[in-house]
């Protein structure tokens, strides 16, 4: 995926897109989900792409590692939403996951959510979720801001547009800090390579950048 196509963002993007809308079970990970849907999101991805058969199992390969990938955030963020929304409508949320009941994204039916609500209210998937919690938070430097863009991806499209390297610092900011608050955004949304390396409200932006986490910031600091 990520050598094959010369736009990834858009592949990831076409990926996720796919699993939403053919969601169709309580699907705890990828590997609960059933070979016939697999081969249906497969050909739902080729319909978006061309590419020399040549390339068909390098490409199903990367694509499945990355469409398995997207499970951990998709499903967290689905949680995340439902409790946000039900905290707007006054509903107190506690550990009780049937909480969430009438909070359901569009995209996945009620009797579908209903399996995925009580999946997760079981003394093992609560009890695995803390760890991976626990894991995350001892994880340095914070969450990145890229989305689906790799690391290296930003850096190198960093480089062409400002036809310079990035240096570690501002690296660190544009993937760390949220979106519109990154000192180089407006240079990065400028399609022109000729680019001044110090913009002018560069010090404006400097006061202004809102880290994504506090571990992002502390190791800043530190």
């Amino acid at each position: 995926m990520y050598f094959l196509f010369s736009n990834q963002g858009t592949a990831t993007r076409v990926i996720l897109s796919n699993l939403i809308s053919l969601w169709s079970g309580p699907w705890e990970s990828w590997r609960h989900v059933p070979n016939e849907h697999k081969t249906r999101l497969f050909e739902r991805f080729q319909m978006h792409f061309q590419w020399e058969d040549k390339w068909n199992a390098r490409i199903h390969r990367c694509w499945e590692k990355c469409i398995a990938g997207k499970f951990p955030n998709l499903l967290r963020n689905v949680r995340n939403d439902a409790k946000a929304t039900a905290k707007e409508k006054g509903k107190n949320v506690g550990e009780d996951m049937t909480d969430l009941i009438d909070f359901k994204p569009a995209w996945i039916r009620s009797e579908i959510w209903k399996q995925m609500l009580d999946h997760w209210n079981t003394p093992k998937w609560k009890a695995k979720s803390l760890r991976n919690k626990e894991i995350r938070g001892r994880a340095t430097g914070g969450k990145h801001t890229l989305g689906s863009q790799s690391y290296a991806s930003m850096k190198r499209k960093a480089a062409k547009i400002l036809g310079r390297e990035l240096s570690v610092h501002e690296a660190w900011k544009q993937s760390r800090c949220r979106k519109g608050s990154r000192p180089l955004d407006k240079d990065l949304s400028c399609s022109s390579s000729l680019l001044l390396d110090v913009d002018s409200e560069g010090n404006t932006q400097e006061e202004n950048i809102v880290w994504v986490d506090d571990r992002a910031e502390e190791t800043w600091v530190s």
